[in-house]
């Protein structure tokens, strides 16, 4: 199985939520932890946005660093292959 298609299965079954953090992500490649938390929740009405975001690194949409997270590069080549589009 190619790996556009597993990211946009992945993709198509996000939450509201989910897809309102990933959506983020997309458009702050790298964003702090700090900042991350309080920006989804205060700006995206995303309620636990620490949750989501796990959520979304264990699916590997996203990857977290060192006091930050990261759109995965998986995610970047789906996307530039305009295999895959966000809801």
């Amino acid at each position: 199985m190619s790996t556009d298609i597993r990211v946009k299965e992945v993709i198509d079954n996000l939450s509201r939520d989910e897809a309102i953090t990933l959506n983020y992500f997309i458009r702050y490649r790298s964003v702090g932890e700090l900042v991350a938390l309080k920006e989804l929740k205060a700006l995206y009405g995303v309620q636990e946005p620490a949750k989501v975001i796990n959520r979304l690194v264990s699916k590997g949409l996203i990857k977290r660093g060192i006091g930050c997270y990261n759109i995965s590069e998986e995610l970047i080549k789906a996307l530039k292959n305009e295999k895959t589009c966000l809801r």
